[in-house]
């Protein structure tokens, strides 16, 4: 993932990943501060994908 932010690429990793945070809070807290960022994103649908990508871009 650091490649990704280094290249200043972006990465969505995209699947609902819910029990597993649910789990591990180890997990859950990486998501949430990795979700926050521009680069990597863990997203659990093409539609949360687009909500993002307005919010980002405000279009």
């Amino acid at each position: 993932m650091q490649k990704f932010v280094t290249y200043q690429l972006r990465l969505v990793i995209m699947d609902d990943i819910s029990r597993h945070m649910a789990e591990s809070s180890a997990l859950r807290d990486f998501v949430s501060e990795t979700n926050r960022g521009d680069h990597v994103w863990f997203l659990s649908s093409v539609e949360e994908l687009g909500d993002r990508l307005i919010q980002r871009h405000g279009a």
